[in-house]
Protein backbone atom coordinates (compact mmCIF):
# COMPACT_ATOMS: atom_id res chain seq x y z
CA UNK A 1 0.00 0.00 0.00
CA UNK A 2 1.29 3.49 -0.89
CA UNK A 3 1.97 6.56 1.32
CA UNK A 4 -1.46 8.42 -0.05
CA UNK A 5 -3.82 5.55 0.18
CA UNK A 6 -2.13 4.29 3.50
CA UNK A 7 -2.67 7.93 4.70
CA UNK A 8 -6.39 8.07 3.27
CA UNK A 9 -7.47 4.71 4.35
CA UNK A 10 -6.37 5.58 8.29
CA UNK A 11 -8.26 9.19 8.08
CA UNK A 12 -11.82 7.12 6.13
CA UNK A 13 -11.12 4.45 9.27
CA UNK A 14 -11.17 7.29 11.48
CA UNK A 15 -13.89 9.15 10.01
CA UNK A 16 -16.64 5.89 9.91
CA UNK A 17 -16.02 5.58 13.60
CA UNK A 18 -17.05 9.21 13.56
CA UNK A 19 -13.42 9.97 15.14
CA UNK A 20 -12.08 13.30 13.48
CA UNK A 21 -8.72 13.86 15.22
CA UNK A 22 -5.34 12.17 14.73
CA UNK A 23 -1.56 12.51 15.70
CA UNK A 24 1.42 12.60 13.94
CA UNK A 25 2.47 9.19 16.11
CA UNK A 26 -0.57 7.34 15.83
CA UNK A 27 -0.83 8.01 12.06
CA UNK A 28 2.96 6.74 12.10
CA UNK A 29 2.28 3.41 13.45
CA UNK A 30 -0.49 3.01 10.51
CA UNK A 31 1.74 3.61 7.64
CA UNK A 32 5.10 2.41 7.67
CA UNK A 33 7.02 5.24 5.23
CA UNK A 34 9.60 7.42 6.27
CA UNK A 35 8.99 10.66 8.29
CA UNK A 36 10.14 13.03 5.14
CA UNK A 37 7.76 11.52 2.80
CA UNK A 38 4.91 11.63 5.82
CA UNK A 39 5.44 15.04 6.44
CA UNK A 40 5.17 15.90 2.57
CA UNK A 41 1.93 14.04 2.45
CA UNK A 42 0.48 15.73 5.40
CA UNK A 43 1.54 19.19 4.34
CA UNK A 44 -0.62 18.33 1.16
CA UNK A 45 -3.47 17.02 2.72
CA UNK A 46 -3.73 20.56 5.13
CA UNK A 47 -3.26 22.42 1.70
CA UNK A 48 -5.80 20.97 -0.01
CA UNK A 49 -7.66 21.81 3.48
CA UNK A 50 -8.63 18.58 3.82
CA UNK A 51 -7.22 18.16 7.62
CA UNK A 52 -6.17 21.60 9.81
CA UNK A 53 -2.69 21.15 11.79
CA UNK A 54 -4.24 22.63 15.01
CA UNK A 55 -0.92 21.82 17.36
CA UNK A 56 2.58 20.48 15.96
CA UNK A 57 1.66 16.77 15.45
CA UNK A 58 -2.08 17.19 15.91
CA UNK A 59 -4.36 16.72 12.96
CA UNK A 60 -8.44 18.01 12.73
CA UNK A 61 -10.05 15.95 10.00
CA UNK A 62 -12.70 17.98 7.85
CA UNK A 63 -14.96 15.33 6.18
CA UNK A 64 -16.01 15.72 2.72
CA UNK A 65 -19.38 17.40 1.98
CA UNK A 66 -21.71 16.05 -0.41
CA UNK A 67 -25.33 17.70 -1.55
CA UNK A 68 -24.74 20.09 1.76
CA UNK A 69 -24.37 17.52 3.85
CA UNK A 70 -21.07 15.62 5.81
CA UNK A 71 -20.43 12.22 3.46
CA UNK A 72 -19.90 10.49 6.66
CA UNK A 73 -21.94 11.43 9.85
CA UNK A 74 -25.41 11.49 9.87
CA UNK A 75 -25.79 13.51 12.98
CA UNK A 76 -23.28 16.76 11.94
CA UNK A 77 -23.53 19.84 13.78
CA UNK A 78 -20.23 21.39 12.44
CA UNK A 79 -20.21 24.40 9.94
CA UNK A 80 -19.06 25.17 6.11
CA UNK A 81 -15.44 25.93 6.43
CA UNK A 82 -13.81 28.30 3.91
CA UNK A 83 -13.51 25.21 1.39
CA UNK A 84 -16.95 24.55 -0.07
CA UNK A 85 -16.55 20.86 -0.25
CA UNK A 86 -15.64 20.47 3.37
CA UNK A 87 -16.70 21.08 6.93
CA UNK A 88 -15.98 22.40 10.32
CA UNK A 89 -16.12 19.23 12.57
CA UNK A 90 -18.20 20.94 15.71
CA UNK A 91 -15.83 21.75 18.96
CA UNK A 92 -17.50 18.80 21.31
CA UNK A 93 -15.93 16.32 18.63
CA UNK A 94 -12.41 17.22 19.19
CA UNK A 95 -11.52 20.01 22.12
CA UNK A 96 -11.00 17.12 24.75
CA UNK A 97 -8.72 15.16 22.41
CA UNK A 98 -6.56 17.95 21.84
CA UNK A 99 -6.19 18.75 25.54
CA UNK A 100 -5.33 15.06 26.24
CA UNK A 101 -2.86 15.47 22.84
CA UNK A 102 -1.29 18.29 24.64
CA UNK A 103 -1.58 16.74 28.11
CA UNK A 104 -2.80 20.06 29.77
CA UNK A 105 -5.79 20.72 31.92
CA UNK A 106 -8.92 22.70 30.30
CA UNK A 107 -12.35 23.61 30.54
CA UNK A 108 -14.57 25.21 28.10
CA UNK A 109 -16.09 29.12 29.16
CA UNK A 110 -16.81 32.16 28.67
CA UNK A 111 -18.92 32.31 25.27
CA UNK A 112 -18.42 28.59 24.51
CA UNK A 113 -20.00 27.96 28.18
CA UNK A 114 -22.37 30.19 27.45
CA UNK A 115 -23.97 28.62 24.18
CA UNK A 116 -23.82 25.37 26.22
CA UNK A 117 -25.70 27.04 28.58
CA UNK A 118 -28.73 27.95 26.31
CA UNK A 119 -27.13 31.48 25.51
CA UNK A 120 -28.57 31.93 21.67
CA UNK A 121 -27.33 35.04 20.94
CA UNK A 122 -23.21 35.72 21.25
CA UNK A 123 -21.32 38.48 20.10
CA UNK A 124 -18.28 36.79 18.86
CA UNK A 125 -18.36 32.88 17.29
CA UNK A 126 -14.86 32.15 18.86
CA UNK A 127 -14.84 28.76 20.96
CA UNK A 128 -12.99 29.73 24.38
CA UNK A 129 -11.01 27.65 27.01
CA UNK A 130 -9.40 28.39 30.22
CA UNK A 131 -5.79 26.72 30.97
CA UNK A 132 -3.37 27.28 33.50
CA UNK A 133 -0.01 29.34 32.33
CA UNK A 134 2.46 28.87 29.85
CA UNK A 135 -0.52 30.50 27.53
CA UNK A 136 -0.97 29.34 23.80
CA UNK A 137 -1.48 30.49 20.66
CA UNK A 138 -5.08 31.16 19.48
CA UNK A 139 -5.94 29.32 16.27
CA UNK A 140 -7.31 31.39 13.76
CA UNK A 141 -7.17 29.29 10.14
CA UNK A 142 -9.55 27.92 7.57
CA UNK A 143 -12.84 28.82 9.62
CA UNK A 144 -11.55 28.03 13.36
CA UNK A 145 -11.72 30.68 16.16
CA UNK A 146 -10.01 29.30 18.26
CA UNK A 147 -9.29 31.43 22.13
CA UNK A 148 -7.01 30.45 25.16
CA UNK A 149 -7.28 32.49 28.41
CA UNK A 150 -5.41 31.54 30.95
CA UNK A 151 -5.94 31.40 35.06
CA UNK A 152 -3.32 31.58 37.73
CA UNK A 153 -6.29 30.24 40.36
CA UNK A 154 -7.88 26.71 39.05
CA UNK A 155 -11.44 26.27 39.92
CA UNK A 156 -11.31 23.88 42.52
CA UNK A 157 -15.25 23.36 42.13
CA UNK A 158 -17.81 25.31 39.65
CA UNK A 159 -16.94 22.43 36.50
CA UNK A 160 -19.08 19.73 35.22
CA UNK A 161 -19.44 17.36 31.90
CA UNK A 162 -21.22 18.72 28.58
CA UNK A 163 -22.29 16.01 26.58
CA UNK A 164 -24.16 16.40 23.75
CA UNK A 165 -24.72 14.24 20.11
CA UNK A 166 -21.69 15.44 19.24
CA UNK A 167 -19.30 14.50 22.18
CA UNK A 168 -18.00 16.08 25.60
CA UNK A 169 -16.84 18.69 27.15
CA UNK A 170 -15.35 20.48 30.16
CA UNK A 171 -17.18 23.25 30.83
CA UNK A 172 -17.41 26.17 33.79
CA UNK A 173 -20.67 26.56 35.81
CA UNK A 174 -23.58 29.11 35.24
CA UNK A 175 -21.74 31.09 38.01
CA UNK A 176 -18.28 30.54 37.39
CA UNK A 177 -18.88 31.48 33.49
CA UNK A 178 -20.59 34.82 34.31
CA UNK A 179 -17.37 35.48 36.58
CA UNK A 180 -15.34 34.56 34.03
CA UNK A 181 -16.81 36.56 31.08
CA UNK A 182 -16.48 39.77 33.81
CA UNK A 183 -12.88 38.85 34.93
CA UNK A 184 -11.88 38.47 31.05
CA UNK A 185 -14.55 41.42 30.09
CA UNK A 186 -11.48 43.98 28.27
CA UNK A 187 -10.24 41.15 26.09
CA UNK A 188 -13.67 39.96 24.63
CA UNK A 189 -15.26 43.58 23.68
CA UNK A 190 -16.21 44.97 27.22
CA UNK A 191 -19.36 45.18 29.10
CA UNK A 192 -21.51 45.74 25.62
CA UNK A 193 -20.14 42.08 24.54
CA UNK A 194 -20.91 40.21 27.79
CA UNK A 195 -24.37 42.32 28.48
CA UNK A 196 -26.82 39.73 26.56
CA UNK A 197 -25.75 36.84 27.69
CA UNK A 198 -26.31 37.86 31.35
CA UNK A 199 -29.65 38.93 30.02
CA UNK A 200 -30.41 35.68 28.80
CA UNK A 201 -28.99 33.53 31.51
CA UNK A 202 -29.37 35.47 35.00
CA UNK A 203 -32.46 33.61 35.96
CA UNK A 204 -30.63 30.00 35.11
CA UNK A 205 -28.34 30.89 38.43
CA UNK A 206 -28.22 27.96 41.37
CA UNK A 207 -28.11 28.40 45.03
CA UNK A 208 -25.17 25.55 45.24
CA UNK A 209 -23.60 26.75 41.95
CA UNK A 210 -23.22 30.32 43.60
CA UNK A 211 -22.33 28.67 47.08
CA UNK A 212 -19.48 26.77 45.10
CA UNK A 213 -18.48 29.58 43.72
CA UNK A 214 -17.90 31.71 46.48
CA UNK A 215 -16.36 29.08 48.76
CA UNK A 216 -13.20 29.60 46.39
CA UNK A 217 -13.17 32.39 44.20
CA UNK A 218 -10.57 34.83 45.45
CA UNK A 219 -11.68 37.80 43.30
CA UNK A 220 -13.78 40.35 45.30
CA UNK A 221 -14.24 43.40 43.02
CA UNK A 222 -15.14 40.46 40.43
CA UNK A 223 -18.16 39.40 42.81
CA UNK A 224 -19.21 42.83 43.02
CA UNK A 225 -19.47 43.43 39.27
CA UNK A 226 -21.47 40.05 39.70
CA UNK A 227 -23.99 40.82 42.31
CA UNK A 228 -24.35 43.85 40.02
CA UNK A 229 -25.09 42.29 36.82
CA UNK A 230 -27.40 39.56 38.51
CA UNK A 231 -29.75 42.32 40.35
CA UNK A 232 -29.56 44.45 36.98
CA UNK A 233 -30.88 41.60 35.07
CA UNK A 234 -33.39 40.46 37.89
CA UNK A 235 -31.74 37.44 39.20
CA UNK A 236 -33.25 35.24 41.96
CA UNK A 237 -33.22 37.85 44.99
CA UNK A 238 -32.27 34.73 47.20
CA UNK A 239 -29.03 34.09 45.29
CA UNK A 240 -27.82 37.82 45.24
CA UNK A 241 -28.12 38.26 48.97
CA UNK A 242 -25.93 35.39 48.88
CA UNK A 243 -23.41 37.09 46.89
CA UNK A 244 -23.48 40.32 49.16
CA UNK A 245 -23.68 38.49 52.53
CA UNK A 246 -20.42 36.91 51.34
CA UNK A 247 -18.84 40.49 50.38
CA UNK A 248 -19.91 41.84 53.53
CA UNK A 249 -17.57 39.46 55.43
CA UNK A 250 -14.98 41.98 54.69
CA UNK A 251 -14.69 45.63 53.47
CA UNK A 252 -14.62 46.03 50.05
CA UNK A 253 -14.71 49.44 47.87
CA UNK A 254 -15.93 51.08 44.89
CA UNK A 255 -14.71 49.80 41.34
CA UNK A 256 -15.92 50.48 37.92
CA UNK A 257 -18.17 48.28 36.20
CA UNK A 258 -15.80 47.48 33.55
CA UNK A 259 -12.01 48.57 34.16
CA UNK A 260 -10.34 51.20 32.25
CA UNK A 261 -6.76 52.40 32.39
CA UNK A 262 -6.22 55.72 34.50
CA UNK A 263 -9.70 55.77 35.53
CA UNK A 264 -10.85 55.86 39.15
CA UNK A 265 -14.55 54.60 40.54
CA UNK A 266 -16.94 57.37 41.45
CA UNK A 267 -19.92 58.03 43.74
CA UNK A 268 -21.80 54.90 43.98
CA UNK A 269 -25.48 54.85 44.54
CA UNK A 270 -25.64 51.24 44.68
CA UNK A 271 -25.27 48.59 47.28
CA UNK A 272 -22.27 46.91 45.38
CA UNK A 273 -20.40 50.06 44.94
CA UNK A 274 -20.40 49.74 41.31
CA UNK A 275 -19.47 53.09 39.41
CA UNK A 276 -21.34 52.23 36.17
CA UNK A 277 -19.92 54.46 33.56
CA UNK A 278 -21.52 52.85 30.59
CA UNK A 279 -24.42 54.90 31.84
CA UNK A 280 -22.72 57.70 30.69
CA UNK A 281 -22.17 56.66 26.82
Amino acid sequence: MGLMSGIAAYIAGLLSKEIYTFSREELREHVTEKDVPLGRELSRLAENKQIINLRKGFYLILPPMRGGQPMLSARWQGRVSSSSERSLPSIDRYADSLFRYLDRPYYAGLFTAARCHGAGYLPSQQECFVIQRPALLNIAKHGLNIHFYTTVQWPEKNLLPYVSADGSLLISSLALTMADLIHYQTKLGGADSISPVFGELSEGVEEKDMTDLLSWYPHKSILQRLGFWLEQNEANPTITDLLFDHLQQQPFYPVLLSPEKLQKAGAVDNRWKIDDTTKEN
